[in-house]
């Protein structure tokens, strides 16, 4: 169909690598490793047909498991929409609560949005200005 996709998937999802092994993803890599494998996702009636790459930082409780079909990507493409993720969930319902607003009018709401936009980025530029000046002033 000619559509580009990566997705994060569950650790325990089997993979099969190009040269015929077969086990679950979170065997693949261990904490500190990073890996990129072609080969086959879930079962041979089901395979998807692509890369998988597997990304564990030291401190985080178990491993980014990214399938592609695309090879050229990598976790940091992912990782920004986790960030993109985050910020709209910060609009919706974990600080500015939008949805609380109960506005049915597709105007009203765009307006809404309009402001909490602004007041988040206004926000975000202070955070960053009040960081950067932390970090240059001497202790």
């Amino acid at each position: 169909m000619g559509v580009d996709y990566l997705v994060r998937v569950k650790a325990t999802a089997r993979f099969t690598s190009r040269y015929g092994t077969s086990q679950l993803l979170k065997h693949w890599v261990s904490v500190g490793q990073s890996t990129h494998l072609r080969g086959s996702l879930f079962d041979h009636d089901h395979a998807c047909t692509g890369t998988i790459y597997l990304i564990w930082e030291p401190g985080q409780a178990e491993a980014w498991c990214l399938f592609t079909n695309i090879p050229r990507h990598i976790g940091r493409y992912y990782a920004v929409r986790w960030w993109q993720e985050q910020s709209f969930r910060d609009l919706k319902s974990a600080g500015w609560h939008w949805p609380t607003s109960h506005l049915n009018c597709p105007q009203c709401m765009e307006r809404l949005i309009l402001a909490l936009a602004i007041a988040y980025a206004f926000c975000y530029l202070h955070w960053r200005a009040g960081l950067a000046a932390a970090i240059s002033s001497p202790h």
